[in-house]
């Protein structure tokens, strides 16, 4: 016995039922939770610029505003990869953390070593196709 799409009401007159499409609701769930997933191995999710040989920058949208600034929790391995006149630097991160937070757009900021001052790049995962970043902005 199935039953589905029922509305109780309280009282005598009965109001319209409420549908909301798959995209309302995904959006609604992700204003408290985001989960970014490595698809394939060197999945990319942001641009970042070196700002010291340890510190790489970026500002990572997030895909609706959420209902406050989330806080950031991180499995796998992520890396970046730093281009510039002289080619490409692939370096692995050591953390990646949220150093200034809205509810849109975060600062974010990734340790590594070795980092050439000026770079520009691409953060994403280490090839091992397992990195994942989990935004909660839970009550």
């Amino acid at each position: 016995f199935d039953i589905t799409g029922v509305q109780l009401e309280v009282g005598s007159v009965a109001t319209d039922f409420e549908h909301k499409s798959y995209a309302q609701e995904l959006a609604l769930c992700q204003r408290y939770f985001y989960k970014w997933v490595s698809s394939v191995a060197y999945s990319n999710f942001n641009l970042g610029y070196c700002t010291s040989a340890t510190n790489v920058e970026s500002i990572y949208q997030l895909p609706t505003i959420m209902r406050a600034t989330p806080s950031l929790s991180t499995s796998g391995t992520f890396r970046f990869v730093g281009v510039n006149a002289d080619g490409q630097d692939n370096s692995n991160l050591s953390s990646l953390s949220i150093n200034r937070g809205h509810t849109r757009s975060l600062y974010m900021r990734a340790v590594s070593s070795g980092l050439n001052v000026g770079q520009v790049g691409e953060f994403g995962d280490s090839g091992s196709n397992d990195a994942t970043m989990s935004f909660s902005a839970e009550l």
